[in-house]
């Protein structure tokens, strides 16, 4: 991209050195010293990073005021000369700076490149173009088309213009006609009006041709008008209730396109595709294609090709094949928030999955979406839920309260104040609910309710430094959260009884090489005993005994249900199975190679047979197994994973996306026999093949008319039985 700034005007063009080009400027008002310098040395320096680089960037500013630049950039083999010459004071609409520029092709004859020189009357035309005129708007844009030797004069429009693509039709908004489509023809370099396509009151914040230019339409605020050029004839196509449209910055350009033969009209408004029948005006499809706004928007057309293509600001590039636009589409649920967090019930393949302001529950089996349980419609805040073993109870922190909801009946069943809530956690069978949340300056309250009373069963207060989340021993008998004491800030573990929050004794971890500890583990196999995760180890504590058991290094706090295997996973890459007894490496999964610092997230599946690793730069989940450390599986996830949850049988991964969506990933790992038969159970291996009914071959084929329905009812049969597979298979 070249651009060259004079103090009264600024030009913009693109340029490309496949073409051939060399870049020339003419200023006649300028000293001979600096004209060679632009017109000889520029250039030649031009020439010579062109070979280097494919696109150009280069700035010139000159101080003389009064006086037109005249770019001219000479391509072949056409010999093609472009011209534009912009007046900062009059831009064209949608272009706020130079920057937005584009540039509208001229055509030159025998234009001679070797020429340093242009001819007085052409630098004349060039100062005629951006002259000043009193009947121009302050919006109005300036259109120049190049025919033969002579400029066409300069044609004034507002809002949006679309031309043809010879350039000798256009159509647009006119002073005289407020926002009526007027359509102007180019008869010897003058534009001549030919006709005003209707009466139109509404803003127009653009206009579009289709390929065939049969049609042209127009964006207003809540529809799109839809002109047939060849009768006038406008249609309505109207968005649905509560959706409009917003004018972008470049209004030349808008998100609206053409399928193949002007067939349908795709326009692409927020993050949605909206459809219309060109010929009926009817609105046909609303696809929800991305989870961020579109940016981009383009159809392609060929004689075996009709997709169109869609970009948006989610980093997602997406191609739609028309062809087979209205056969249904099957949605995937998914909620307008990010999931930040996902809750599974261990009795039932039910999830809950948290967003800033609703819970979504979920049927893992069919991957819908059941409900939303939120208590304000338009504020809710919602930090923290938890779903109980057969998903009847939900507690969730939402807008300063603390609610427990009964999920059949969508109700909340009690509702108390306690602001800015840190954890929750189910304990006592899911009889009891412990809520811990920030008081003050290094101050928390921990409080446990009754489910489903909702009654408060105990209250404490403790001070600590930084929070980390308390646990609840294996046994479920003591809870343990970490505090500071009254005397020098020292870092302490206190211990609470867990179903009456009785006090038992505070413990000063000291061992060797002692440093802050990021989070707690309660071990699974041995109810006294958790862990002290800090960046270098893990470090055993027994809490029966108050003193220190053993250290193991690299250990990142993710141990097997059996507690004897553990991970090490760094943030620049690498992980390794490692042995919590001794601290030995018994598989290196991933060797150490730069990967880059990135989030990773590591976890055992539920039945301790395979090991997950998420990595946040390359957005894939790899499967590991145990056993041998043989890598299974390598899936790219759709969007960033946020939050990842084992099923309790560990057959199964729970996925939480960016995008408010919830992917269940099914374990397939040949070697192993129940990872087998648990595939063989999903709803999409149970589809029965019905018996046809008639003996006669013809009959059955459908070669009569009780034939034909025969082969009818049997396909809905199997519509009927098939379902929807509840996991998508890691292979």
């Amino acid at each position: 991209m070249t651009r060259l700034t004079v103090t009264e005007f600024t030009v913009k063009f693109a340029y490309t050195p496949s073409d051939g080009g060399i870049l020339k400027t003419v200023c006649p008002s300028q000293p001979k010293v600096k004209s060679f310098v632009v017109r000889v040395l520029c250039p030649l320096f031009n020439y010579f990073i062109m070979t280097a680089f494919p696109l150009l960037l280069f700035q010139e500013s000159m101080e003389s005021k009064g006086s037109a630049s005249l770019i001219q950039v000479f391509q072949c083999p056409d010999k093609e000369e472009r011209w534009l010459v912009w007046k900062e004071e009059k831009p064209l609409p949608g272009v706020q700076t130079e920057d937005d520029m584009t540039l509208e092709p001229c055509r030159g004859q025998n234009q001679n490149p070797e020429n340093d020189t242009a001819p007085k009357e052409k630098i004349q035309q060039a100062k005629e173009v951006v002259r000043e005129s009193p009947e121009t708007p302050n919006d109005s844009g300036i259109v120049v088309d190049n025919a033969g030797d002579g400029l066409a004069e300069p044609f004034d429009f507002h809002s949006a213009i679309a031309l043809t693509r010879d350039m000798k039709t256009l159509y647009a908004c006119i002073a005289l006609s407020d926002d009526a489509v007027a359509c102007y023809k180019l008869l010897s370099n003058q534009w001549k009006y030919n006709r005003t396509l209707g009466d139109n009151y509404d803003k127009l914040f653009g206009l579009a041709l289709s390929p065939d230019e049969n049609y042209l339409v127009a964006t207003v605020a809540f529809a799109y008008k839809l002109w047939d050029l060849r009768t006038d004839k406008l249609l309505h196509l109207k968005l649905p209730a509560g959706i409009r449209n917003i004018p972008n910055k470049n209004q030349l350009n808008g998100l609206v396109v053409f399928t193949k033969n002007s067939e349908f009209l795709v326009a692409g408004v927020r993050k949605n595709l909206y459809v219309w029948d060109v010929k009926a005006g009817n609105l046909l499809k609303t696809l929800d294609v991305h989870f961020g706004r579109i940016i981009s928007l383009v159809a392609v057309s060929t004689s075996d090709t009709n997709k169109v293509i869609s970009s948006s600001i989610d980093k997602s590039i997406k191609v739609w094949n028309f062809d087979n636009i209205l056969e249904d589409v099957h949605s995937i649920d998914r909620l307008e928030k990010p999931i930040e967090s996902v809750s599974l019930a261990a009795n039932v393949y039910v999830g809950a999955t948290t967003t800033r302001n609703c819970v979504g529950i979920w049927n893992l089996e069919s991957g819908r979406l059941i409900k939303t349980l939120s208590n304000s419609a338009h504020s809710s805040i919602v930090t923290h839920s938890v779903l109980s073993a057969d998903a009847s109870i939900l507690v969730s922190a939402e807008s300063g309260n603390v609610l427990i909801w009964d999920v059949d009946r969508e109700s909340v069943l009690k509702q108390d104040r306690q602001r800015d809530v840190q954890q929750l956690l189910l304990t006592d069978e899911d009889k009891k609910c412990i809520a811990i949340s920030k008081a003050g300056l290094n101050q928390y309250t921990c409080v446990c309710r009754s489910i489903p009373e909702g009654e408060i069963v105990y209250q404490f207060e403790y001070n600590a430094k930084v929070f980390r989340n308390a646990v609840v021993t294996a046994d479920g008998l003591f809870l343990v959260v970490s505090a500071i004491g009254s005397k020098k800030d020292a870092e302490l573990l206190k211990l609470f009884h867990a179903k009456t929050g009785t006090h038992v004794y505070d413990m000063t971890p000291k061992y060797h090489n002692y440093k802050n500890f990021s989070q707690i583990i309660a071990m699974p196999n041995e109810p006294n005993h958790v862990a002290l995760i800090d960046d270098e180890k893990g470090n055993i504590w027994d809490i029966k005994k108050k003193s220190f058991v053993r250290s193991v290094n690299r250990w990142n706090g993710v141990c097997s249900s059996n507690g004897k295997q553990g991970l090490y996973a760094p943030n620049r890459g690498g992980l390794e199975l490692i042995e919590l007894k001794n601290g030995k490496t018994v598989h290196t999964l991933i060797p150490k190679v730069a990967e880059g610092v990135f989030n990773v997230t590591t976890m055992f599946t539920k039945n301790d047979q395979h090991v997950i690793y998420y990595h946040s730069g390359h957005r894939t989940i790899r499967v590991f197994r145990v056993s041998d450390g043989k890598k299974i599986a390598n899936y790219k996830a759709h969007a960033e994973i946020k939050d990842i949850a084992s099923t309790q049988g560990g057959m199964s991964i729970v996925l939480g996306a960016v995008d408010g969506s919830l992917g269940v990933l099914s374990v397939a790992d040949p070697e192993k026999t129940v990872n087998k038969e648990f595939l063989s159970t999903l709803p999409s291996r149970q589809v029965k093949e019905m018996e046809s009914v008639g003996h006669d071959g013809k009959m059955a084929n459908g070669s009569t008319k009780l034939g034909m329905a025969l082969r009818v009812a049997r396909v809905t049969a199997r519509a009927k039985l098939a379902q929807k597979s509840r996991a998508c298979v890691i292979s």
